[in-house]
């Protein structure tokens, strides 16, 4: 049972005394701009499902999106309907989101597969454009973009600055090679950047780090895989986790929030600012939750 293992997950994750505890005021879509999700009809109340596409006609743009079949997403890959997971990225971020969004009383967190990763998690810009442009144009209010690099792509960060003026957020890994640098595009002034902690709540030895990083927290998780459960750890494990919570924090309010409230947000949220400041503010799960349904 798909929901039996979301509750575990959640439990893993510390958020198990908030399991259907935070009402929702709206529904928000997130989009996963990864690897895909492998099996994805097991999913079918947590997917962002387009459902003309699902009653339509095979081969056909029954809704007239520009994309044909797409019901469960989109693959910038194969231009075709996300059916699968080309590595398993994908899934085990999509496993955190989804299980974390069960301390919703209701499924008000939708998650958007996009695939714009191979199997060696190489990505083309050409490819993550497309998918960028899917996720801008079927509704995603937060972007999970779990991927970095040393290259800049001014294309790129123009992209996703015009995203941020139509408050969709986006969300990168600062990058595991532990040192003293953002990768691209966590450092673009227009996405917030995430780092890793350990279990003791110090920078996890693989995490990127600098002035620049804005948040942190975990990132050791257990989370689905392709086959079963798998135990992972990367500073991408730790950007699903805060764009979970960001998806939360959405869902819990009546109306849009901009990029500069939502990272306020984030930052009265926190447990503590780093004091070296290079890991910028820390966030726990647990203490993130509490506040959301206290206020």
């Amino acid at each position: 049972d798909q929901s039996i293992r979301l509750k575990h997950i959640n439990k893993f994750l510390g958020a198990e005394d908030y399991l259907d505890q935070i009402t929702p005021n709206r529904e928000i879509t997130v989009a996963i701009v990864d690897s895909g999700l492998y099996n994805p009809e097991n999913y079918v109340n947590k997917i962002a499902v387009n459902s003309i596409e699902e009653n339509g006609k095979a081969g056909f743009d029954d809704d007239n999106n520009g994309y044909i079949d797409d019901i469960y997403g989109w693959s910038a890959i194969d231009n075709a309907d996300v059916e699968s997971d080309t590595n398993g990225h994908g899934t085990h971020l999509a496993g955190i989101i989804m299980a974390l969004s069960e301390v919703l009383e209701k499924d008000s967190i939708k998650i958007l597969p996009v695939q714009v990763l191979d199997s060696e998690n190489n990505v083309k810009l050409s490819e993550l454009l497309v998918g960028l442009s899917y996720a801008r144009e079927n509704g995603a209010s937060v972007i999970n973009l779990s991927i970095g690099s040393n290259a800049n792509s001014e294309i790129l960060e123009s992209t996703i600055s015009e995203m941020a003026k139509e408050n969709i957020i986006v969300i990168a890994p600062s990058g595991n090679a532990g040192q003293k640098q953002l990768y691209n595009p966590a450092a673009y002034e227009d996405v917030i950047s995430v780092a890793s902690l350990n279990l003791l709540g110090q920078r996890a030895p693989y995490s990127n780090y600098g002035e620049e990083v804005e948040f942190s927290i975990r990132g050791d998780v257990i989370s689905l895989a392709n086959q079963g459960y798998a135990y992972k750890n990367g500073t991408s494990q730790s950007t699903a986790e805060i764009t979970a919570l960001v998806s939360i924090l959405l869902a819990s309010v009546d109306e849009e929030s901009d990029l500069k409230n939502v990272r306020n947000k984030l930052k009265e949220f926190s447990k503590e600012k780093d004091s070296k400041n290079v890991l910028g503010h820390k966030i726990q799960i647990k203490n993130f939750l509490k506040k959301i349904a206290e206020k």
